[in-house]
């Protein structure tokens, strides 16, 4: 996902999440990078909840987008 912040300011954000089938644990993480490639923010949790691949992923965009809107990437 690219963060548009500025006519020629992209920010990059990667993020994933994963998930244990059997026992429904999952984790999450993200990277923020500014528009000269250099990391800025990173994150990555294991929540004590129950949830899919899907929820994970999900998780992990949501949690990314709101630490950029937190940081004042809009």
């Amino acid at each position: 996902m690219s963060i548009k912040t500025d006519v020629n300011k992209i920010h990059t954000v990667y993020t994933d999440g994963s998930a244990c089938v059997k026992t429904k644990e999952y984790a999450i993480g993200y990277v923020i990078f500014n528009e000269s490639g250099i990391r800025i923010h990173e994150h990555s949790e294991k929540p004590k909840d129950e949830g899919t691949v899907n929820v994970a992923e999900y998780l992990a965009l949501y949690r990314a987008i709101t630490k950029c809107r937190e940081i004042g990437l809009n």
